[in-house]
């Protein structure tokens, strides 16, 4: 099996791991404490990551959380008429809001290298599976659409046909069950190590 296609079936233990480390910091660090500021702040940040991830998903349906590459249509309208990779960066944003939510924020950077890492391998390789797959259209597409950095402001394409938004619910399910355990968990002990004062 290629190393980048290990690497794209991990994907998803190196993203629930993130929750395992900030608990890590909360028996390192139980006499931290957490604002009411660091804990709002925090959920926004969480829930603005996971809308762009169930955007996402209500676009591209299963394929977002297949363990192979098997995608039928080429998706360019939505958050994929901004960017190529919208779901990702919605992943850089709810990591970020866990580690605020706990203020621990000094782990962002650990948590955003982990993603770098990550995605240096698993984009090329989807690239090539939609280049191999599309083709001229792809490449046209791709042409258009960076990769990480989204446009704004040009005209996009707006399929709405494309658009499912139970479907993206259905897909992301396990991820907001993820960040709504963890978001309970964190806040939890951040209220059992007398957390909450205004900061």
């Amino acid at each position: 099996m290629d190393k980048e296609k290990i690497i794209f079936r991990a994907r998803g233990p190196v993203y629930t791991h993130f929750a395992l480390v900030i608990l890590l910091f909360y028996v390192i660090f139980w006499d931290l404490k957490s604002g009411i500021v660091q804990v709002i702040s925090g959920g926004v940040l969480i829930i603005l990551g996971e809308f762009i991830r169930i955007w996402c998903a209500s676009y591209i349906g299963t394929c977002g959380r297949a363990m192979s590459l098997d995608v039928k249509r080429l998706r360019v309208s939505g958050p994929y008429s901004f960017v190529r990779n919208p779901i990702y960066i919605g992943n850089f944003i709810w990591s970020a809001g866990l580690a605020v939510l706990a203020n621990f924020p000094y782990v962002i950077p650990y948590f955003w290298a982990c993603l770098i890492i990550l995605y240096i391998s698993i984009i090329p390789y989807e690239e090539k599976y939609l280049a191999d797959t599309f083709g001229e259209e792809y490449k046209n597409y791709s042409s258009k659409v960076n990769r990480i950095i989204p446009v704004f402001g040009k005209k996009r394409n707006k399929e709405k046909s494309e658009y499912e938004i139970r479907l993206g619910l259905k897909n992301e399910i396990h991820v907001i069950i993820y960040l709504v355990i963890s978001t309970a968990v964190f806040i939890t002990l951040t209220a059992i190590r007398g957390g909450f004062a205004v900061k």
